[in-house]
């Protein structure tokens, strides 16, 4: 039983490491894509932002700047993931 726990704690580490990479990647090329016009970098920063949740400090400051309703759904989406 120990080792089942184990290897689910482990798996949960690595799913939460993979999705701040990579909200943080959609965030980094999103913002270089501000400034070359081959991708729509407000959709990647969006994207990475909606990744990322509530899980950082940078993703708790633009969620914070977003209107109320979006907000909502943002925090509606988190809860059903636990």
């Amino acid at each position: 039983m120990d080792l089942m726990k184990y290897i689910d704690r482990i798996i949960k580490n690595v799913a939460y490491i993979l999705i701040i990479l990579g909200g943080f990647t959609l965030i980094l090329i999103g913002l270089l894509s501000l400034f070359l016009p081959i991708l729509p970098g407000w959709l990647l920063i969006i994207a990475g932002v909606l990744l990322l949740g509530e899980k950082t400090k940078l993703s708790r400051y633009i969620i914070g700047k977003l209107p109320p309703r979006i907000k909502e759904k943002i925090v509606e989406r988190q809860n059903k993931e636990l």
